[in-house]
């Protein structure tokens, strides 16, 4: 299941294949959107509840709107143009990025410090044996995926609780060996305020001074709720939340200065990592993840930051130039709730310049 209304790319973005979509069969719900006439600007005003008709299985999509574009233009276009690639297989291949002597020519295995530590998904064909040599993903396996200018991630919830440690093992053990996925009836819920006015009315002003405000809560949940969960439970997979702000200033008629300040964040009492039991990083090999003993308590704990700034410019009519110089963060505070050695593996900070020219015909 998908957070409802979380991914920001559009109905059916990631429908179909081995990735995850808004909606599915096993869902019903209404969505209520709520539209505010403002002169020169909108607000628009969003509340949905979806709820699956019968039990399906626990497998959680979340996708990384504020940082996941971002992020996905990082990649080489080959890997990130086509949907739903399994990026946390490609993190094993590659040569070590300290050594300046690999190159794509001679792969080898990437050094565990450089890898993502991901949680558990559906592990069943993780196992060579268990599936087709050939086949270009390994089933739903947890990690990071993208699609076309996104990025999201799958996780399943599973929970390892410190005074039932062995005994939540053995249930995980037994569900990875049979092809088990926890399973539940869910419902989503979403609220969400998309504001936009232009202030320079307030003072007459002769130029456009427009100011965006998005922001969205979203959540998972196993009681029912109609509204949004906002703190973690037992009977809540996962919640979320994301507040945006974009100020736009017109310059001249031909001229726009543009910026941004973004914050999201995801939480859940669930998620099961695959963690080193001595080094504290990636399990070396595929038969080193299978093991228990590697198997470490990493509820998710998200929080991402965003900031930017940038130029629209007309160049002629019917051209223009668009330009984003964009630094984001990526915070995994649950990494290391069991593993103090994992904290930051999985943090990223990043500077992005992109620079685009449009022509209209």
């Amino acid at each position: 299941m998908f957070p409802y209304e979380s991914n920001l790319l559009g109905a059916g973005k990631f429908a179909g294949g081995d990735n995850g979509t808004p909606y599915t069969s096993n869902m019903v719900g209404a969505n209520l959107t709520a539209k505010l006439p403002i002169e020169n600007g909108h607000a628009r005003f969003n509340f949905g509840y979806h709820t699956q008709l019968e039990t399906g299985s626990d497998l959680i999509w979340l996708p990384w709107r504020l940082n996941g574009t971002a992020f996905n233009y990082s990649m080489n276009a080959s890997t990130s143009r086509y949907g739903g690639q399994y990026l946390s297989d490609d993190y094993y291949l590659g040569g070590d990025p300290t050594n300046p002597k690999n190159t794509a020519a001679v792969p080898s295995l990437l050094a565990p410090r450089f890898r993502q530590i991901r949680r558990m998904g559906e592990e069943f064909f993780v196992e060579a044996d268990r599936r087709n040599q050939y086949a270009p993903q390994v089933g739903l396996a947890g990690g990071i995926r993208n699609d076309f200018l996104s990025t999201f991630e799958l996780f399943g919830a599973y929970r390892m609780r410190a005074n039932n440690k062995s005994a939540d093992s053995a249930i995980i053990q037994k569900m990875l060996e049979n092809d088990l996925i926890p399973q539940t009836k869910k419902s989503t819920q979403n609220f969400s305020v998309d504001i936009s006015k232009d202030i320079a009315r307030f003072w007459n002003g002769k130029n456009a001074f427009f100011i965006g405000l998005f922001g969205a809560a979203n959540s998972i949940t196993k009681n029912g709720s109609v509204v949004p969960a906002f703190a973690e439970g037992d009977d809540v997979i996962v919640h979320g939340y994301m507040a945006r702000i974009e100020p736009v200033l017109q310059v001249s008629s031909n001229l726009f200065l543009v910026a941004m300040v973004g914050n999201e964040g995801w939480k859940s009492d669930y998620g099961v990592a695959f963690i080193d039991s001595v080094t504290g990083k990636v399990p070396a090999n595929t038969a080193d993840y299978l093991k228990p003993k590697n198997w470490r308590a990493a509820p998710i704990d998200y929080t991402d930051w965003a900031y930017g700034v940038g130029v629209d410019a007309d160049l002629a009519p019917r051209v223009g130039l668009h330009v984003r110089l964009q630094y984001f963060t990526h915070h995994d505070e649950g990494i290391s709730f069991s593993t103090p050695a994992a904290a930051g593996l999985n943090d990223y900070k990043a500077w992005l310049l992109h620079a685009e020219t449009k022509m209209w015909f």
